[in-house]
């Protein structure tokens, strides 16, 4: 049986390791993995390595990966790990759009966890090239130091960009630190890891709360192996014995990045990292999750699925590959009380959902300049909004509601975009523009103490129905972390079994 964990940022739940594979799976891509693997982590949408962002400092924070098997983290160093020209502008990779975003030039270090030897890997990926020719030259990952020791395959040399290639890294038998380098954009479905060995390192510790949300009123823990110390901090340093040892939970008041690690007999776990961005007690959330269709439910109740979507033929030469739309112009979405309508200033700025050209398993909002309406329900007033995307610099409230609250983006992950609402103003109703590209869109809303009932009001014994991060519904929920709505009420939960 398949055990799908779930991220809380970057922190897991404690697993037993027993199996020989992790897969690490781009968000909304879970169920294309028909592997055996024990273990499936999906990445967290808008996690990114190290990606410079407009208007912050140079000095930007840089993450790692971090499950109990193995660390991933991006290499900066500008050394050459075995092309022989590097790229011209900075690497970066990140999570974003329902893929893993892995650039020209990029080399991440894999870290094997203490007691582990890595084996095999197979990433899964798109190309970035013209489609029927065959695999470039150049259009390969390596492994150092000694890249002789590993065999680089594809499954086939004759390749369409909408085609999957299979990247088979083959013998590393290691439990050393290696490098693997992309050269091209990189579209990646999934990374499958093949690993010998016991962990000999305590767990990565498990952060309760869920990205990238918390309640104001929500206390914060960790949890790890029993016996192992955890030491924190919560301005992004990363942590070390002498940190701020973990001993009761605490609650979080502004917008605050959370990195732990887990100390038992002098051994340190990989770290954890969160990003939380603080939202009002007794709220309810709408959520949108554009990257599954079929989680998206009209306002008459209708399901949009991919059998939605028109084929809109390729305009270049050659052609290319063709984009898969769905018109919203006159569509209104909604989930949990929270409506989304999409009125439309020009025909050219119409607003659709797409199934981008070289990852064809997810779908993205693009309102290319024209605008969502989020509404709650009547009786409550519209608290928080957190957009989650890329190009989130284009976005912001729209002009004939100058004073709806305000709208920023995450200090160190331009992904997210951020609105809190004006107390002194309070509405139910809040206009976005912008040009971004969005996988999904939380709303947050509570009541204003007049109005009629709302769905908050329904009786607790309503039946229980589990959510993943990416809102997909779960029928029987392993271990991880996970949205519980019951008559209405939404609130995030801890699962373990």
């Amino acid at each position: 049986m398949r055990n799908l964990l779930l991220l809380s940022g970057i922190a897991f739940a404690s697993l037993t390791i027993s199996a020989d594979k992790v897969v690490l799976v781009a968000p909304g891509a879970q169920n294309i993995y028909k592997g055996n693997a024990e273990t499936v982590i999906v990445f967290p949408e808008g996690f990114y390595f190290n990606k410079p962002q407009a208007n912050i400092p140079d000095e930007y924070m840089k993450k790692a990966f971090a499950c109990d098997v193995l660390k991933i983290e991006e290499l900066t160093d500008g050394k050459d790990y075995g092309f022989p020209k590097p790229s011209s502008s900075s690497p970066y990779s990140y999570i974003n759009n329902g893929a893993f975003w892995w650039y020209t030039n990029n080399a991440w270090r894999f870290t094997p966890a203490k007691g582990i030897t890595i084996k095999n890997i197979t990433v899964r990926s798109q190309r970035f090239a013209t489609g029927g020719t065959k695999v470039p030259s150049n259009f390969v990952h390596r492994i150092t130091p000694k890249p002789e020791d590993s065999k680089i395959t594809y499954n086939n040399d004759q390749l369409d960009k909408a085609d999957e290639i299979y990247i088979n890294v083959d013998n590393i038998n290691t439990n050393q630190p290696f490098v693997l380098q992309s050269y091209g954009q990189n579209r990646c479905i999934y990374f499958e890891i093949e690993y010998d060995g016991t962990i000999e390192q305590p767990l990565v510790p498990l952060c309760s709360a869920m990205i990238p949300f918390v309640s104001a009123d929500e206390e914060i823990s960790f949890d790890s192996t029993p016996g192992a110390d955890i030491y924190y901090t919560l301005d992004g340093e990363m942590p070390t014995v002498n940190s701020t040892k973990y001993t009761t939970p605490f609650k979080l008041d502004k917008f605050t990045v959370v990195r732990a690690i887990a100390v038992k007999d002098g051994v340190e776990s990989f770290p954890s990292y969160d990003e939380f961005f603080v939202v009002d007690s007794d709220t309810q959330m709408g959520l949108f999750d554009f990257h599954n269709t079929e989680s998206l439910v009209t306002s008459d109740d209708k399901l949009i699925s991919l059998d939605n979507f028109e084929t809109i033929p390729s305009k270049t030469t050659p052609p290319t590959l063709p984009d898969y739309k769905y018109d919203l112009k006159t569509t209104e979405l909604a989930d949990n009380g929270v409506h989304l309508s999409f009125p439309q200033t020009t025909e050219e700025a119409a607003p659709y959902i797409a199934r981008p050209w070289s990852w064809h398993y997810v779908t993205t909002y693009k309102p290319i300049g024209a605008r969502t309406k989020i509404v709650a329900p009547e009786g409550t007033v519209l608290t928080n909004i957190i957009v989650v995307g890329t190009n989130m610099d284009s976005m912001n409230i729209a002009d004939d509601e100058p004073q709806a609250g305000e709208w920023g983006l995450n200090p160190y992950n331009h992904d997210y975009g951020m609105w809190t609402y004006n107390a002194t103003k309070p509405s139910n109703t809040l206009t976005l523009k912008g040009g971004a590209d969005i996988g999904q869109i939380y709303a947050f809303y509570k009541k204003t103490g007049t109005g009629i009932k709302t769905i908050g009001d329904e009786k607790s014994n309503d039946t229980e129905e589990y959510y993943n991060l990416q809102g997909i519904k779960v029928a029987e929920p392993t271990n991880g972390i996970y949205i519980l709505r019951q008559g209405g009420n939404t609130k995030k939960i801890m699962v373990r079994k």
